[in-house]
């Protein structure tokens, strides 16, 4: 083994442009690959850093009325008094807190846990302790524990700050502990509390706001849990008195499968189309491989003619294969690296454990792995074919004289093979970039319902304590307004409830006058689901409303169709009145004008409210999903509760508005020195953050699509160029007879047209096959897009032609003399 590794070594330098071209190909196939790896090792494949993590659980309630929940408090306290199939549950909830008198007012997202939420993950803070088991009393006491970045980001890592003080939402709570800096499963959380309970919550069965984890017993299944575990909830009842036959049961979902169910398909996608490109380069990297054995071919002769057996020969060409992937596995170690920091870099927040991905010991045992098969696996074709010696044809000067036609394809049919297997592989992963490109396009052209452009947008939450009246939440609005409308450059200023594509809307039941339930259209929409009947008469449907100022829709620039937009004049104690939405206009109005008719929300104590505008469907939820039926109201008849507190606000600018964005929180904080600013951005760059998850798509797996086609023009280049080399003396023939030039360019063109030809066939059948599984990921574009597959087969055809070009271009400008003399 030694001494065939000294060999390859010698051989390689003899030869330092094929080796470096060897190495740099398999480099970017194997870099790719271990870049992918290093993201799907550390999301999909690698278990969950906490105790027995196989057995962690996410445990819901279910009902064939409502579907999936969380898990109501008296129902929580049940399983934990009855269960006996779980070793430890564990509960959390969260809830926004306001942070003041430490610099600028913050707003922070908390979770209230219950007492066995940090053994349960074997947490060991930074600093501090965990909460006592009293202090998850009512009125005990207020402790906090902190998370490691809120530590070093608002407090300067302040060793000393265990035992002090914060202020949260206007009360005085003690730091108790510094979570550690790795803690992952709540990566937005900024503080932690102890789960309390008042005594009305414990009988609020309808109430479904605890999150629930819980870790099997040894030994038990999902199946015996959730039986054992229904049937608590069964003996409990309906959770509503009107809805008898309602009746819960329990639903557990691993913890791992559950955190990253929403990501595992794009991963994977983009982990097939990784390993095409390395299939490409390996098929380029076999091509070499034979090129330099055929070169070799009287040294492999005369070793046979030695004593070499084929076995000898095999082990040796498998050793300089598997020594030439080894240092591309070690490059492409490199570029694995780099390629999963730019990864990082673009990848969406919605991918969970980002903050894990990293080139360990299971990336480098994978990239080591990967390099000794390509080297392998890859290595031996080329050594099986090139062990088979003729040795008197090979020691013979003229063994090398020049077949043609199907004589020479036949003798060159592994090579042509892999030719035709690396445009096949080529075009698959354009197809797939197409289809991507193709819907990311008619994303960004939906109608949106609204214009983007030049809005300014922030979320303020007014706290409770100081804002529980509606007198004192519309002041608070109306002088922010005024001063905000005083900035240079401010043509509008508004709050919404809903800012579409950040915010869901709420959902509520409505009475439509004059329309018999018989009359009303029966629609499947799913994506806002349907409301049985409501008792007393009338029939319920399901419609999106948002609570706005009387400038939201010449701010946010949603067209009014029909009727008037709001005015300031629509107060409360005024006739109450509403803006729909054209959707819903045209679902229960659609033979006459909505434009007066009557609307009674599901609100506690609302009234009947007159239609007075129609405006534009705007999509609120999703650039992908259709706009539901909506319904606009002003804020000032609808402020009961906490709709006017929680509200976003929409400033159309004349001029760039990020750059008023300093102003306007000084405008905020003149009204209410301690109220945080969350949010804050422009609507474009909230639109940006809706596509990044598709962006991510589109760049990754177009990026490995302009990689496998550049390597699969570099195969069909390299074995054009060596069957035109192989043929260098029939072409002096041909032209000392007379061809002409342009005969000369038909026949090297030939071959390179067959082969595209195939390929192209070849792709074609396995894109169509393989795009299926891409269907989650497209939006308004099929699977099997004719227009993409047609443009792709054209774009790879034209390249891979002109490569051939490029090769039989030259063949035609060789001199007979020199040519008659090739061999």
């Amino acid at each position: 083994m030694i001494q065939d590794l000294r060999f390859g070594v010698r051989m390689s330098l003899k030869q330092p442009g094929f080796a470096a071209i060897a190495i740099i190909v398999l480099a970017l196939g194997i870099g790719a690959n271990s870049a992918i790896f290093s993201v799907v090792n550390a999301v999909l494949l690698r278990p969950l850093p906490y105790p027995n993590a196989d057995r962690l659980v996410m445990v819901e309630e279910t009902s064939p009325e409502f579907g999936n929940a969380p898990v109501s408090i008296p129902d929580f306290n049940e399983l934990i008094k009855h269960n006996q199939t779980l070793e430890q549950v564990a509960a959390y909830r969260s809830e926004e807190l306001t942070l003041t008198g430490r610099g600028n007012p913050e707003r922070l997202t908390g979770d209230q846990v219950s007492n066995s939420y940090f053994q349960m993950f074997g947490i060991i803070l930074q600093a501090g302790r965990s909460f006592a088991a009293e202090e998850h009393n009512p009125g005990y006491a207020n402790v906090v524990i902190i998370s490691h970045r809120l530590w070093h980001r608002r407090f300067g890592a302040d060793p000393n700050l265990i035992g002090q003080t914060m202020t949260l939402d206007q009360q005085s709570y003690t730091v108790v502990g510094v979570m550690p800096r790795d803690f992952q499963l709540s990566p937005a959380t900024d503080v932690w509390l102890p789960l309390t309970f008042t005594s009305e919550e414990l009988g609020e069965r309808g109430n479904f706001s605890l999150t629930v984890i819980g870790r099997l017993k040894q030994g038990v299944t999902i199946d015996q849990a959730q039986e054992q575990m229904s049937a608590i909830t069964r003996r409990m009842g309906p959770p509503f008195p009107d809805m008898a036959k309602d009746v819960l049961s329990v639903r557990l979902e691993p913890l791992h499968a559950r955190l990253v169910n929403n990501i595992r398909m794009n991963l994977l996608v983009l982990w097939g189309a990784v390993g095409f490109v390395l299939l490409i380069a390996c098929a380029n990297f076999a091509n070499l491989l034979l090129a330099r054995a055929t070169v070799r071919r009287k040294e492999l002769a005369v070793r046979a003619a030695l004593g070499a057996g084929r076995r000898r020969l095999v082990r040796q060409l498998l050793t300089e294969s598997v020594m030439l992937a080894l240092l591309g596995g070690a490059s492409g170690l490199l570029l694995a690296a780099w390629g999963a920091d730019a990864l990082l870099a673009i990848s969406p927040d919605q991918i969970p454990r980002l903050g894990e991905v990293r080139i360990n010991g299971w990336v480098i045992g994978f990239t080591l792995s990967l390099s000794l098969l390509t080297g392998a696996v890859f290595g031996l074709i080329p050594a099986l074919q090139q062990s088979r010696i003729d040795l008197i044809r090979s020691l013979n000067d003229g063994a090398s004289v020049s077949t043609t036609g199907f004589r020479l394809l036949r003798h060159h049919r592994a090579r042509s093979l892999l030719v035709v297997f690396e445009i096949a592989l080529a075009l698959v992963l354009l197809v797939g970039a197409g289809l991507l490109i193709k819907s990311f396009m008619r994303l960004l052209d939906v109608d949106k319902g609204f214009a983007p452009e030049n809005v300014l947008t922030m979320h303020l939450e007014l706290p409770k304590t100081r804002y529980s009246k509606a007198h004192q939440t519309n002041a608070f609005w109306q002088s922010l307004f005024e001063r905000i409308k005083k900035l240079p450059g401010v043509q509008n200023v508004a709050v919404t409830s809903s800012l579409p594509l950040t915010k869901m809307g709420a959902i509520t039941s409505i009475k439509i006058a004059g329309l018999a339930p018989e009359k009303l259209p029966v629609v499947d929409d799913s994506q806002a689901g349907g409301l049985p009947p409501m008792p007393g008469g009338g029939f319920a449907v399901s419609a999106v409303y948002s609570a706005i100022s009387h400038d939201y829709f010449r701010a946010m620039g949603v067209q009014l169709r029909r009727g008037r937009q709001f005015d300031e004049q629509d107060i409360e104690n005024k006739p109450p009145v509403v803006i729909i939405s054209e959707k819903m206009a045209r679902r229960y109005w659609p033979n006459a004008e909505a434009i007066g008719q009557r609307i009674n929300p599901g609100f506690e104590g609302s009234t009947w409210f007159t239609v007075v505008g129609v405006v534009t469907n705007v999509r609120h939820f999703r650039l992908e999903a259709e706009a539901r039926p909506e319904m606009y109201f002003p804020y000032r008849q609808i402020s009961g509760g906490n709709t006017a507190r929680m509200m976003s606000v929409v400033i159309r600018t004349t001029v760039a508005p990020e750059t008023l964005a300093n102003a306007v929180r000084k405008q905020v904080w003149s009204v209410d020195a301690d109220q945080p600013i969350t949010e804050l951005a422009t609507m474009e760059e909230k639109l940006g953050t809706v596509m990044t998850a598709r962006r991510f798509n589109l760049l990754v797996l177009g990026a490995f699509a302009a990689l496998a086609l550049a390597l699969a023009a570099l195969g069909i280049y390299g074995i054009m160029a060596y069957h035109t080399a192989q043929r260098t003396h029939e072409i002096g023939v041909r032209m000392a007879m007379g061809a002409r030039k342009r005969d000369v360019l038909i026949l090297a063109l030939g071959q390179g047209i067959k082969l595209t030809i195939a390929g192209l066939a070849l792709g074609l059948v396995a894109a169509f096959a393989l795009t299926r599984l891409m269907k989650s990921l497209l939006f308004e574009v099929g699977p099997q897009d004719p227009e993409t597959f047609v443009g792709v087969a054209f774009l790879l055809g034209a390249v891979s032609l002109s490569a051939c070009y490029l090769i039989a271009r030259r063949a035609s400008k060789v001199d007979p003399v020199v040519a008659l003399r090739f061999e």
